[in-house]
């Protein structure tokens, strides 16, 4: 099967994962109450297992990130990876200190850091990335020619 084949299958999924995103997201980010009542009803009151939730999403960032800390010299495509988790990392903490009034001092602070320094070092790792692909790419393909592994 061709690149282009697999590319063309491969939008049988990502375009309905979009549109399903879309509407989860647009339902939990501007009316919460209602994701909350549809998805959880019972955990409406103690919404406590969203931080488990995000937990483990910063887990497999760190996996994540460190696949691309062992791995990147052979495959930098995990840059962009990071680089992109990063990225999307900066509205949604924007939102969230926009968005709740709970926060202590601490809590605002961190929610400005933490989008200001993400959209660093995505920015700087995506610019990175593009850079590393555009001089080296030929090199690692060749080696992938030659059938090495890393």
């Amino acid at each position: 099967m061709s690149a282009d084949d697999l590319i063309g299958r491969s939008r049988w999924i990502t375009g309905p994962l979009c549109l399903f995103d879309i509407g989860l997201g647009i339902l939990a980010a501007f009316f919460p109450t209602a994701y909350m009542e549809l998805i959880q009803p019972a955990a409406a009151s103690d919404p406590s297992y969203l931080l488990r939730r995000t937990g483990t999403l910063w887990i497999c960032f760190a996996v994540i990130e460190g696949i691309a800390f062992f791995k990147s010299a052979r495959f930098p495509e995990w840059i962009l990876l990071v680089a992109a988790m990063r990225l999307i990392d900066v509205p949604a903490d924007l939102v969230y200190r926009f968005t709740d009034p709970s926060l202590d001092a601490f809590g605002k602070f961190d929610l400005i850091f933490a989008p200001a320094f993400n959209t660093i070092a995505g920015s700087v790792l995506a610019t990175w990335y593009l850079k590393i692909r555009k001089t080296s790419r030929p090199m690692l393909a060749k080696g992938a020619a030659h059938g090495s592994h890393s």
